[in-house]
Parts: structure tokens; sequence; C-alpha cells
């Protein structure tokens, strides 16, 4: 039987940081609490195994961060809470000012119409 999720159901954007090198991942979720779970147990899964039990389907370079420091090296941080229609434009966003060295399939950095769309509180730090 699942746990309660003591955190309700929660959109947005969330970030996974590796404390010993710094590495970030910033990823969305529609149940941020659930996306985390199965991050975590991929991760948890590849420390038990090595190489040979990394799951695709999460992020592998989090798994093989995983098997070299232990999951004690990771903090899991909500970034943003959002609804379901702005979810990947604020994932984007964080992605662009945080720059996170683990997300390599997106661009890292964003138009400024686009910055100032999603986040119009950082209009005055941009220009």
């Amino acid at each position: 039987m699942t746990k309660p999720n003591p955190l309700g159901l929660m959109c947005g954007v969330y970030r996974i940081v590796c404390t010993p090198t710094g590495d970030q991942y910033v990823g969305k979720s529609v149940d941020i609490y659930r996306r985390w779970r199965a991050h975590s147990c991929a991760m948890a899964i590849a420390v038990r195994q090595g190489k040979a039990g990394m799951k695709s389907g999460t992020n592998l370079t989090l798994q093989k961060l995983a098997i070299k420091y232990g999951m004690s090296a990771f903090q899991f941080e909500v970034l943003e809470v959002c609804s379901t229609s702005q979810i990947a434009t604020k994932e984007l966003f964080w992605i662009s000012k945080l720059q996170p060295s683990v997300n390599t399939h997106y661009p890292k950095t964003l138009p400024l119409d686009l910055i100032l769309v999603t986040h119009p509180i950082e209009q005055k730090q941009l220009r």
C-alpha cells in the first residue's frame, strides 16, 4: 500500500541537487511527490545493483551520481508550484535561470520575451 502524499497533489517545477558535486536536475510534474518517488526509487535501485540496475525512463545521470555518492548526497526542492497550463513554460524558465548540468535535452537560454511572460518579476533584474 502506498503511503499518503504529505504534500497533496502538487503541480510544478522541482530541482534535485547532488550536494558533493553541485550537479542539478530541474524537472516538472503534475504530481511532484510522485515524480520524486520515481526518481528516488530508480536511484536507490541503481545504488543497490550498480550499472546493471540503471533504469531508463528516469534520468540516467542522476542514477550514475547516486551510485557514486549514495542517496544521502541528494537534496530535493520544489522551485515553483503552478497550474498545468503553465508547467512547461515554468520548467524552461527555471532551466534557463539555473542552467542545471544534468538537463542535457533543453536549451540553456531563453528569449527575453518568454522569460518576461513567465516571470514578470524578473523584468527589473534582466533589463
